[in-house]
C-alpha cells in the first residue's frame, strides 16, 4: 500500500514539472513568430483592385492627403460609386501603391524581407510567376506602411 502511495506522490509531483516545461517550449516558439509577425506589420494591405489606366509595374510613396486624393481621382475617374478614400495618418504611416506586373487572376503581394537602419526591403510574394497582362486592367496594391522615414526597394523573384 505504502508503494502505492510513494507512487501517486511522485505523480502529483511530476504532473506540475512537466506541464510547465511544455508552457516553456510553447513560449519560445511563440517569441520567434512574434519577431516575424513585427516584421510583417510594418506593412498592411489596405485595398486591391484593378486599374484601366496603362501604368507598368511600379511603385511610388504618398506621404500627404493631397497627393492621396490626386492619386484616388484618377482611380475613380471611370468608376461609379469611386474607391473610398483610406482613412490614414500621415505624421505616423506612408501609404506605398504597388502595381505588380501580374496577370488579372492574381494580384500578388508584398512582403517584408529585411529592414535595416535607412531602408525597408519588400519582396513580391506571387504563388504563380509574375507575367505580362494582355488586357488593359492592372491591378494594384495600397499599403500602409510605418516606417515613413526610410527608403523602400521592392525586390521580385
Amino acid at each position: 500500500m505504502t508503494r502505492h502511495l510513494v507512487k501517486a506522490y511522485l505523480a502529483i509531483l511530476l504532473i506540475p514539472v512537466l506541464i510547465h516545461s511544455c508552457k516553456g517550449q510553447k513560449n519560445g516558439a511563440t517569441n520567434n513568430q512574434t519577431e516575424q509577425e513585427d516584421s510583417d506589420n510594418l506593412i498592411e494591405l489596405l485595398v486591391s483592385d484593378y486599374y484601366d489606366g496603362s501604368i507598368e509595374e511600379d511603385y511610388f510613396v504618398i506621404k500627404d492627403s493631397g497627393a492621396l486624393k490626386k492619386f484616388y481621382s484618377k482611380i475613380n475617374k471611370t468608376r461609379k460609386p469611386g474607391i473610398p478614400l483610406p482613412d490614414i495618418d500621415f505624421s505616423k504611416n506612408a501609404l506605398l501603391v504597388y502595381f505588380p506586373n501580374v496577370q488579372e487572376s492574381d494580384k500578388g503581394s508584398l512582403r517584408v524581407k529585411q529592414v535595416t537602419e535607412d531602408t525597408v526591403y519588400l519582396k513580391t510574394k506571387d504563388p504563380n510567376k509574375a507575367s505580362s497582362s494582355t488586357s488593359g486592367l492592372r491591378p494594384f496594391l495600397v499599403y500602409r506602411i510605418s516606417e515613413i522615414d526610410k527608403k523602400i526597394i521592392i525586390d521580385s523573384d
